[in-house]
């Protein structure tokens, strides 16, 4: 999941049936455009990534099994559920805001990636 904290703060939180994990991110100021992006992978973690430089890590155990499960996505917003997701604190209710790119990877992404999307004219 990827949202707010409160108006301004930006949080990822990832979890699955064997633990969850969350990570805060800065101040997001209204009006000017920020790159966030959350990488996930084995070795590295759950990774937040602001403006192409890793702001938060955490290297928590817990497994993504995507193997004929459905794997649910959220953005700005709360999944309540009976699982461990159930325990974020990431604001409800809808998202006022504008969203220029979405893009959803099948590999986690390097330091190098994050830095090329985060500025893609240089």
């Amino acid at each position: 999941m990827l949202g707010f904290v409160n108006p301004s703060h930006i949080q990822a939180h990832g979890c699955s049936t064997s633990g969850s994990t969350t990570l805060i991110g800065s101040t997001v100021s209204a009006g000017i455009w920020t790159h966030i992006a959350v990488t996930y992978g084995a070795f590295n973690g759950l990774r937040l990534w602001i403006n192409g430089g890793q702001f938060a890590t955490s290297s928590a155990v817990y497994n993504y099994s995507v193997v004929d499960l459905p794997v649910t996505m959220t953005i700005s917003s709360y999944f309540a559920s009976s699982d461990s997701c159930s325990l974020s604190n990431i604001m409800t209710g809808q998202y006022f805001g504008l969203v220029d790119e979405f893009q959803l990877f099948s590999r986690e992404l390097s330091s190098t990636d994050a830095l090329s999307f985060a500025n893609p004219l240089t």
